[in-house]
C-alpha cells in the first residue's frame, strides 16, 4: 500500500510538470445545457461532442456549462496527499468556428459566471473572464484565450459557470461551433 501510493504521488508531480496538466476544469460542447431547450432546439445539433447550427437556422442559442474543481495531487509535508486549487492566475480558453471572423454573420461568446450558494443572487461575470469570437479574424477551427485573470475561486460560497452565447444570422451560410471550454492555471 506504501508503495502504491508513493507511485502515485510521483507519477502525479511528474505529469504536473508538464504543460499539459495546466487545464483545470474543461467540458466539450455536449456537457453543456441549453438554456430553452423548447426554443433553441430546432437551432442546433451535437455531434462529436461540439455544438453546431442546423442547415439554415439561426438566431441565439445559449449554453450553460457548470463549473465544477478538479482536484490537482499535491504531496504535503507530512506525506500525506490532498487535493488544491492552482494559484489565483487563470485564463478562459474557448475552442470554437466562426467561419466570418471578425464579421458579424456569426459569433460565439463565453464568460465565466458566479452565483452566491446562500440565496442564490447572480454575482456576475468575473471581471477579465470573457471571450469574443468576433475579436479575432480566424475563420478556421481555432481557440482563443483571456489574458491571465486573478481569482480566488471559493466552491464553499458560490456557484461557478461559464455562460456560451452562439448567434447566427438569418440567411447566412457561416458557421458557428462550439467545441468546448477549459479554465486554466497560468502560473
Amino acid at each position: 500500500m506504501r508503495w502504491t501510493k508513493l507511485a502515485v504521488t510521483l507519477g502525479l508531480f511528474l505529469l504536473g510538470a508538464s504543460d499539459a496538466w495546466a487545464g483545470y476544469w474543461s467540458s466539450n460542447g455536449a456537457g453543456c445545457t441549453p438554456g430553452d431547450p423548447a426554443i433553441q432546439a430546432d437551432r442546433y445539433f451535437i455531434t462529436a461532442g461540439s455544438v453546431n447550427y442546423r442547415p439554415g437556422a439561426s438566431g441565439l442559442v445559449t449554453l450553460y456549462c457548470p463549473v465544477n474543481p478538479m482536484a490537482v495531487m499535491v504531496l504535503e509535508e507530512d506525506g500525506i496527499v490532498a487535493s488544491a486549487w492552482c494559484p489565483l492566475k487563470y485564463d478562459l480558453r474557448l475552442t470554437y468556428r466562426d467561419s466570418d471572423g471578425a464579421g458579424n454573420a456569426v459569433s460565439i461568446q463565453a464568460q465565466l459566471i458566479r452565483l452566491s450558494k446562500a440565496n442564490g443572487d447572480f454575482l456576475g461575470p468575473l471581471p477579465g473572464a470573457q471571450i469574443f469570437t468576433n475579436f479575432s479574424n480566424t475563420t478556421v477551427p481555432t481557440s482563443l484565450s483571456t489574458l491571465a485573470f486573478e481569482h480566488n475561486f471559493d466552491f464553499t460560497a458560490a456557484y461557478y459557470y461559464v455562460r456560451v452565447d452562439m448567434n447566427r444570422a438569418a440567411g447566412t451560410s457561416h458557421v458557428a461551433t462550439f467545441y468546448g471550454v477549459t479554465l486554466e492555471c497560468t502560473a
